[in-house]
Parts: C-alpha cells; structure tokens; sequence
C-alpha cells in the first residue's frame, strides 16, 4: 500500500499578526488613490471635469452623465456616428429572477460644440449587466445590437424603425456567469475580415457552441470571434487573466489590455497568453511587448491612435484605462522587425478626483477620444466585497477629449459617413482607421453582393493605400476577389498593402482547411504567393506570410519556414513565434509529418528546430521524433526535460526504455538532474493514464537509493531509515496529487519508485510551531476492507529521531494521522494544544521540539 505527505508547513501566529499591523499603518500613509474604498464624496459633472489634466492643446468635454446613464462600461459608433452604451444599475450583481432587469442599451448623438450629446434614446431596457455591444444595420431604417447580457450574447432589433428595440434573440450562449459578473462578454470589435472580436473575462467557465455545430471551451481570460449572423463561433487566443479591451491598428494587428498579466498585448493568432499559473500549448507565452504594469493590476479599455488629427507625437499611441490609479495611461508603440515594443510616456489623462474609473475608450469616427467613466468610490471586484455599501450604482459619466490647433477650434470631422455606396466607398481611404472599418462593415451589411462591382473599381483604382487596402478586404468578405487583384497586391511596393494581401491569403487557405469551396488553382497560387512572402523585406510581410502557411500544412512549406526561422533575428520575437507556430502545425498534419520523414537531406540544425517544435505535436509520431533527436538538444537539462515529459506522455512504450538509458548515461554524475528528469517523465505518464513500466520502474529505485545513501543521519534533512522486521527499505520520490480545497500539491510519495516496500522517512528536528499542518493522502490497505493501521504520519520527540521504528512495538507519538484511503489529500492541522498538553502521555507535556515520522508498511 501507499502513503503520501507533504512537507510541513507552519504558521507562526505571532509573526503574522505584527506584519498585518505594519502592512496596515504603511498602507494608511499612501494616498487617495491607492486606497480600494476612496473616502472622499462624489462631485457633480462641472465640478469633476475641473480636476482633469490634460497635455498642453487638449480639451475634455462631458459627453453625458446620469440619469441619462448609469455605470457605462462598454462603447461602441455606427456608421451615422452615434455613440451606443451598455449601463449598469444592477452591476456587480446579476439581476434575480423574480423581478425584470433594469439595465439599458443608450444611444447618444448631436453632439454640441461643448461635446454634450443634445438627443439621447433608450434602444433597450430589461438587460443584466449588459457590456460588449456592437450597432449595425442591414437597411437604411432598420437598426440592430449585437449584445451582451446575462447569460447570452443577443441581437436586440428594431423592426418598426421607431429606434427602439422590438425584437430579442439569442445569437451566442449561454456562456458562464456565475463566478464572476465582471469577467463576461465584452470589447466587441468588428475585424478587417467581417468578423466580430470578443473577450472573456477572469473565473467564468463557458462552453457555447453555435448553428453550424462550432464550439468553444473558455475558462477564464481568452478572446474569440463570432460571425455577426450567429452562424460560427471560433477560439482567436487562449489565456490572459481578465482581458478587457480590444483594437485594431492600421496595419491588421489586433491588441487587448489585461490585468494581473501585461497591460497591453499584440494577440497573435492561436497564442498562448499567461493566465495565473495555466499552462501553454508547449510553444511557450506567447511574447509580451512591453514589461511594465502602469503601477496597477485593473486595466480596462483599450486604444491605438489611428487618425491624422492630432499632433504627429501621437501616431502609433496606444491608450489604455487604469481604474486603479484614475487615469488613462499612454505607451508609444515601435517596431523591431515584425515585434511591437511599448515605451511608456506620461500619462496622457489624469484626474485629482479618485472616483474617476476609465473602463472603456475608443476612438470615434469624429476624431474625438470618448471615454467610458464608471464614477465610483470603488472599482475592485475581488479587492473589496461585492456587499460593501459604498458601491455607487447610480453615478456614470461619459467623457471625450478633443485637440485643438493653434487656431483654437476643436479637429473634429463631422461624426456621420456618407449613407450612398459611392461616398463610402470614398470613406475607404480616409485617414481614420474607424471611419475605414465602419464604411466596409456598412457597405457588405446594406448592400452585400451588390456592391461588388463598385469595390472591385476602387480596388483597380484605388485613392490611396487606405482604400486599395480596404476595398480590398471587402471585396474578399464579399466573394469578388479574384487572383489577379490578389497577386498585384502581394507585390506591391507598398509593404501596408502587401501585410494586408499576406492577410487575406491566410483567411482564404483558413477557408480551405474548413473544407469551403476553393479552387484548386487559386489554392496553389496563394500558398506559392505566402511562400514567396516568406522571402519578403519586410518582417511583418514574412509574419502574415508564415501565419498563412500554418493554415494549410504542406511539405513545400517546411523548409522556407526553416530557413526563415534560421534567419529571424533576437529582437523579433512575434515573428519567431509565429514561424514556429506555422512549423508546428505542418507537423500536427500526419500526410505533412510522413513527408518529412521520408527525406533524408534535412541539417542538423533543421532537425533540431523541427523536434524542439514537435514538442508541441501530441502524437506518438511526434514523441518518437522527438526521442530519436534527443542528443541534438542543448546540454542544458532544462532544454531536455519537457522532450522526456513529452515522450513519456506520448510516446509508444516501447521508446521508453531508452529514455532512462540516455539519462542515465547523459547526467551519470547528476543525481539531482537525473531525479528532476525522472518527475518530468513521471507527470507525463500520470497524465498519460499509464503505469510506469519496469525500465523507468527500476531506474527511479536506483535514483532514490543513491539519494537516501547520501544522507548524512545527522544533518538537517530528511532521512529514511529501516522499519525494524523489514529489509526492504522505502525509497521516495515527488509527485502532484489534487487536493480537498480544488488545488494541487506537491506531496512526497513511496509510489513512483516501488509501493511494495517498506520503511520510515523522517523530518529534520523542528520547533514546534502554534500550529503544524501539512497534506496527507494515500491508502492502508485495500480500500474495501478494513484499515490495517500499519501506515501513518507520526509526529515523535527530538530525541528518538533516527532510532530504528519497530513494526511489533511502535512507540507512543505525540500525535498521529492516519492517510484519509484515498488520492485525494486532506489538510492536517494540530495545534499546540495537540501535542503539549493532556491530549498525550504526561511525559511528553513540556515537549518543544520532534520530528515527523512517515511511516510505511506493506500490506
């Protein structure tokens, strides 16, 4: 039978309570901003905007504030530049079931020369906590809401034309609410390529599959992309903590803030972001673009400056909200290769008034910066508890910031597009990217296929970059590209227009892979077409180049992709991932992987880059590639220890055998190394679901046999001695087991190497602490049966340490626990009172120090 425990863990009472003391008169010397419960009182609208800073030749204007709204918290423009606003009274509770909702869809418009909205409407009401939204229409009259609110993602409709909503349906869900009302569906953005971008928040665990069957799984921070007609729902990337916060730049990149990870990342597609501790797909994080956190964990909104109406400082500014520190932050964004690098800069908008609460900016189609003000005396939703009375509910403000030149008038273009097709197709190349956006998703939602004909023209004769680029792409949502506009593109001398071309490849050999109707001479086309852009001067070129690659797997593809990876320089590190990405996923393809393999003209090098990405790959022909390249890793254990993981996980058993030999013979003289190589192999077994076989069996006895002959009996450490009437000593290894409280521990177990065996490990001499706790799980015999109390964890006197455990007549310990017959561990907690006084035999009453025993044997 087997037992397991953890190391201990004590708590000392008196320590802790003076560092809380400490903490508190610090924390009590910060100022107003630093505080979760601000203690000042709200100031009215005209009051507020007085405490606002701004850099020398901006404005800020109120835009709207209650009643006409509540808590906004996400914001959105259409096309005849109204301003749409998810509002919260019910937030951060969701609203019972036994009376309506009370949250609202506003729309705000006419905005004075003050910036205050003169006509606003309420396009729905009866919501629950309501936060992405997307306006849209599919005729001049008609106006329609993609929105979020508890517990689907919704199209709320006006079928009257009276400019309320008359009609609700489920597009998307249920998604998962109920452990967190502020980690839901938010940020939605429209991409070039029709679809809508979304974010789901921290805790929720959702699981939505739409019309055609396609479906997602989010547990906590991840975005994806839905199709506005509710037909397709896809994964874009997998983790960040609590996204919230999208947008776009020029160039098709797509960024999002988050909190807790990295304020602001550039998403690549099927990347891996840290979400608190979750693991990756094996490629590794996917990279981060800027390492500092704006001095707080709540970063909400997100902006990246696309417009010529400010000062020229301000091109490639990314704007985010900080509700923590009541500002909006601002990064310049650079480029090294194909990688954006964020440079922090002074804060571009700051307020003396500690309720302010930036949750949401966006730039409008005027030209204007518009924020979202969740006006409150506290933000945090963990922080602070969700009971505490001095949540304001009421409060809200909108704001936007304007620039005025040196003539004083604020630069502002009138808010609405043209509603004819031929004005905006004009729109197509101004120099907002949000009036560009709008204009196409306008243009494919009003007039579809109709259009084609007058998209195709601007294409074949465009106004400028802008609006070959666009009418480009809506010619693609539209079903009228043809291959010649496509290949003009990729080699222009614009390199804008030939990342966007690389794009719109990619999405088509997407479409390709999901078995859409494509002919095959298009399809050869475009792959030679990325592949040539592999070999293109600009890095972001070769990015979307090797992204489109990726999408369809093919054997022409691997070695340009080896020879770009060959070549990608330090700094560049989105451009590695994605090559890397693009590689692993031509060895994810079986017909790919076998093509590979049957050539014999690869370098070292290329093997060596191909294995270290067929880490990634989960299949025995993977695993087995890997094995057979393991001398071509770097010396470095931490290099070789996920290829043994991987290979113990999946490949065939018979492969196995020669990995404890490699280990073996590699790292001869580095017990700790092989023992750390020998837990990898371990995981990947325990999470393979198998037994570990003989060869590994014997070479994890021998590790802990050396390891345990080591031990000075003296020293401080833990040590494993016979259990008398036994010869077959014990050996003892690490291993993770889940935990009664949800998590998963680290606990020492006689498991891996032999559960057969016999013995004691026993703890160094400790002072006893107020309270001693530590995990135990493990079995005393069959299950079925009655317990045989022959194993157990035992705390002993200091001075019978190390003295030999006799089976026939076992001492009397201070205290014992018995393993609780099954994996699962169970907290242990004895307090002082457990052990020093009546609770034990009179002569261990004055006892202060021990040791711990874990005791072991079979049967």
């Amino acid at each position: 039978m087997r037992l397991h425990g953890s190391m201990l863990r004590s708590v000392f009472a008196a320590s802790l309570a003076a560092g809380l003391g400490l903490f508190e008169t610090v924390f009590g010397a910060e100022d107003e901003l630093a505080l979760g419960v601000r203690t000042t009182e709200p100031l009215p609208p005209s009051e507020q905007q007085k405490k606002f800073q701004l850099p020398p030749g901006f404005e800020i204007q109120l835009v709207a504030a209650e009643p006409d709204i509540n808590k906004p918290l996400n914001m959105a423009f259409d096309a005849t530049g109204r301003l749409w606003v998810t509002t919260s009274i019910e937030y951060p509770w969701a609203a019972p079931t036994n009376r309506p909702a009370r949250d609202r869809l506003m729309i705000f418009e006419d905005f004075g020369p003050d910036g205050r909205a003169r006509k606003v409407t309420q396009f729905a009401d009866g919501l629950n906590i309501p936060i992405g939204v997307y306006p849209f229409r599919t005729d001049a009259n008609h106006w329609k809401a993609i929105v979020w609110s508890i517990p689907n993602i919704w199209v709320l409709e006006d079928t009257d034309g009276d400019g309320k909503a008359d009609k609700k349906e489920a597009l998307y869900g249920p998604f998962d609410h109920t452990r967190d009302t502020h980690g839901n569906q938010a940020s939605f953005r429209r991409g070039f390529d029709g679809w809508l971008y979304a974010t789901h928040g921290y805790n929720n665990d959702s699981h939505v599959t739409a019309r055609d069957g396609s479906h997602v799984d989010l547990n906590s921070g991840n975005t994806y992309r839905i199709r506005v007609d509710g037909s397709r729902i896809e994964q874009h990337t997998h983790g960040q903590v609590n996204p919230f916060g999208l947008a776009w730049d020029s160039r098709g990149n797509l960024y999002s803030s988050d909190c807790h990870s990295a304020p602001i990342y550039q998403l690549l597609n099927g990347g891996w972001y840290p979400s608190f501790g979750k693991p990756h797909d094996g490629l590794g994080y996917a990279p981060v673009m800027l390492e500092h956190a704006h001095g707080s964990t709540a970063i909400d909104g997100a902006c990246y400056y696309t417009d010529d109406l400010w000062p020229t400082e301000y091109q490639d500014t990314f704007f985010i909200g900080n509700v923590m520190t009541s500002r909006l932050n601002r990064d310049k964004i650079t480029f090294i290769g194909s990688t954006p690098k964020a440079t922090e800069q002074p804060d571009f908008l700051t307020s003396t008034d500690p309720w302010f609460r930036p949750v949401d900016n966006t730039l409008g189609p005027d030209g204007a910066l518009y924020v979202a003000d969740f006006y409150n005396r506290i933000i945090g939703h963990y922080e602070v508890p969700l009971t505490h009375p001095g949540r304001d509910r009421e409060r809200g403000r909108l704001w936007r910031v304007v620039y005025r030149g040196n003539d004083g008038k604020a630069n502002l273009r009138p808010p609405a597009l043209p509603s004819d097709l031929n004005g905006l197709i004009s729109e197509l190349g101004s120099p907002s990217l949000a009036r560009r956006l709008l204009a196409m998703s306008e243009i494919q939602d009003r007039w579809g296929d109709s259009a084609a004909g007058a998209v195709l023209a601007a294409v074949k004769n465009p106004a400028n970059t802008f609006q070959h680029v666009h009418a480009l792409w809506l010619l693609h949502r539209l079903g009228g590209m043809g291959l010649p506009e496509l290949q003009v593109a990729a080699s222009a001398g614009d390199p804008l227009l030939r990342i966007h071309a690389q794009r719109i490849m990619a999405d088509i050999l997407y479409q390709v892979s999901r078995g859409l109707p494509i002919p095959a001479e298009v399809v050869q086309a475009v792959r030679a077409a990325a592949t040539r852009g592999l070999g293109d001067s600009d890095a972001l070129v070769q990015r979307c180049a090797a992204d489109a690659l990726g999408n369809l797997p093919n054997l022409s593809c691997v070695r340009p992709l080896l020879d770009l990876l060959a070549l990608v320089p330090g700094g560049d590190t989105h451009l590695r991932y994605v090559v890397r990405q693009s590689l692993r996923n031509q060895l994810a393809d079986a017909t790919t992987f076998n093509a590979i393999l049957s050539r014999s003209d690869w370098t070292d090098d290329n093997q060596l880059a191909l294995a270290s990405v067929a880490l990634t790959v989960k299949t025995p022909q993977a695993a087995s590639f890997v094995l057979r390249n393991l001398r071509r890793f770097d010396t470095d254990p931490a290099s070789i220890a996920p290829a043994l993981e991987h290979a113990a996980r999946y490949a065939p058993e018979s492969d196995l055998p020669q990995v404890a030999a490699y280990a073996k013979a590699k790292f001869a003289d580095d017990l700790k190394t092989q023992l750390s190589l020998f837990n990898g192999m371990q995981k990947g077994l325990q999470q393979r679901g198998a037994e570990l076989p003989a060869s590994l069996r014997g070479w994890g006895t021998e590790i802990a046999q050396q390891a345990f002959s080591s031990l000075d009996a003296n020293s401080l450490g833990w040590a494993s001695i016979p259990l008398n009437g036994y010869n077959n000593l014990a050996s003892w290894a690490y291993q993770e087991r889940p935990a009664a409280d949800g998590t998963k521990v680290r606990v020492l177990s006689s498991l891996p190497p032999d559960e057969s065996l016999t013995g004691v490990l026993s703890s160094p001499v400790f002072r006893a602490p107020r309270e001693l706790s530590f995990w135990l799980c493990g079995h005393d015999g069959p299950p079925d049966r009655p317990a045989k109390k022959t194993n157990y964890v035992r705390l002993r006197p200091a001075s019978e340490r190390l003295q030999p455990v006799r089976a026939d007549k076992p001492s009397t310990p201070l205290a014992e626990a018995a393993p609780p017959r099954n994996d699962t561990a169970q907290k242990i907690m004895l307090g002082q009172s457990d052990f020093l006084t009546g609770a034990f035999p009179a002569e261990f009453g004055n006892t202060i120090a021990g040791v711990m025993d874990m005791n072991l044997r079979a049967g």
